[in-house]
């Protein structure tokens, strides 16, 4: 990896912490919803929202709630809650 790179990436780090606290925050208050539900919620882009979901899934603090609501074209989308009782990693 470039200098460049690391440096960029220690930038961000705190922004990602920042951002999966907004979206926590936002599921607590709403319960579920999609990405474009949080990112309307949070005030974040829809392109952010989408990455923390998967670092926040990865981490065990959200789920696939099972039900799927729509994007704005008509899509289906995963619609997420947070996991009640964190799972042993």
């Amino acid at each position: 990896m470039q200098q460049t790179s690391i440096a960029a990436y220690k930038r961000t780090k705190q922004f990602r912490k920042t951002h999966c606290n907004k979206v926590l925050e936002a599921l607590r208050k709403h319960g579920k919803g999609t990405c474009y539900d949080i990112s309307r919620w949070t005030g974040l882009d829809y392109v952010g929202v989408a990455r923390r979901m998967s670092e926040l899934y990865r981490e065990m603090l959200v789920v696939d709630s099972g039900g799927r609501g729509t994007t704005p074209s008509g899509r289906t989308a995963i619609v997420w809650k947070i996991v009640k009782k964190p799972r042993k990693k």
